[in-house]
């Protein structure tokens, strides 16, 4: 994996957002975690990550309109996003071609093999 991926963990569980974030930080990677929406918005602005791990049902603001936020905004437009959801409602319609989405439980390698691809995928997007 690239050393020098910054990586976004937007869950609000507190115990899955630190093995996520744990796992990711041992690959190199820089990781960012954020336990609700509110604070997931300002590390998006902050730390403009190549990668967001996104739950879809957080307090505050939910993982849809962080969504819209990153799809509407032109600096977002190589970052990937992963979301993980518990929800049998959820539409994965509405991500872009390029992310993906997980059903919790979900198991690390599962994590690990998406972030990988999203890597491999904006290391080619970066290329000259």
């Amino acid at each position: 994996m690239t050393e020098n991926a910054r990586i976004l963990v937007v869950e609000d569980d507190a115990l899955l957002r630190r093995l996520i974030c744990e796992t990711l930080s041992r690959t190199g990677s820089t990781v960012f975690e954020a336990n609700s929406g509110v604070e997931a918005l300002r590390i998006l602005t902050d730390g403009r990550p190549d990668i967001v791990i996104l739950d879809m049902r957080l307090p505050q603001v939910s993982g849809e309109e962080i969504l819209k936020t990153i799809y509407s905004n032109p600096h977002y437009t190589k970052t990937r996003v992963l979301v993980l959801t518990a929800s049998a409602y959820f539409d994965p319609r509405i991500l872009r071609p390029t992310d993906q989405y997980l059903i919790k439980p979900v198991p690390m390698s599962s994590i690990l093999a998406a972030v990988h691809h999203f890597l491999s995928d904006l290391s080619v997007c970066s290329s000259p």
